[in-house]
């Protein structure tokens, strides 16, 4: 978990109907990838579906992040922001 905050928690870990903003992408290789289909630091989501893939509306787009992707996006929910 290094340079995520420790008040935030892996994106993996929320379940359907939460709502967070990403707070830290990790340094795996699709990081960038993410980035570009806007799920980046400062940007709210909420969780539709949990599982491989889970899947997030991030704007006004659906987007699924398989759950290896989705262990190394460090979000902040409502309670931990």
């Amino acid at each position: 978990m290094v340079g995520a905050n420790p008040a935030t928690i892996q994106l993996s870990t929320l379940l359907p109907g939460r709502c967070a903003m990403v707070r830290h992408i990790g340094s795996h290789v699709q990081a960038s990838r993410l980035r570009e289909i806007g799920l980046c630091e400062g940007q709210e989501l909420e969780v539709l579906c949990a599982g491989d893939p889970m899947i997030c509306r991030v704007g006004a787009c659906r987007v699924g992040i398989c759950f290896k992707l989705a262990s190394e996006v460090h979000v902040a929910t409502s309670g931990s922001a």
